[in-house]
């Protein structure tokens, strides 16, 4: 004796199937802690010193790049990009990941300027805001 299968058991049979071997089983990931409200203030902070610093009159240093300040964002951070290439991946990520901690990676720090932005921004994250 055969038993027949209904038509509709058939797709929730195999739409269960489908689903269960979409599942991980690895731990999931999540989302970045958000920042600190100083994390946030730095950021701030960082940004306008970029600006006034890197960006301002008479500069020359980072004349072909334009940042991106981002103090609201769940990891508060600057990026800072080329200017003929705006869409594409930052040259520089400095974030702020404490009250007086910045981190900062990306191509523009393996080059001739590495030594005064490490500078700059250990001296600025510390809360002296000086140009030079």
């Amino acid at each position: 004796m055969s038993t027949a299968i209904k038509p509709g058991a058939m797709v929730v049979a195999l739409c269960s199937a489908s689903l269960a071997g979409c599942q991980s089983s690895s731990h999931p990931t999540s989302a970045p802690a958000a920042a600190s409200p100083e994390a946030h203030a730095l950021a701030r902070s960082m940004g306008e010193t970029i600006a006034r610093c890197w960006f301002g009159p008479g500069e020359t240093a980072f004349a072909r790049y334009i940042y991106s300040p981002e103090p609201n964002a769940v990891v508060p951070r600057v990026l800072i990009v080329r200017k003929d290439q705006p869409a594409e991946r930052p040259v520089l990520v400095v974030e702020a990941t404490g009250a007086a901690t910045v981190s900062s990676y990306g191509p523009l720090l393996q080059t001739s300027n590495a030594a005064r932005i490490s500078a700059d921004l250990n001296r600025w994250s510390k809360g002296n805001t000086s140009c030079n």
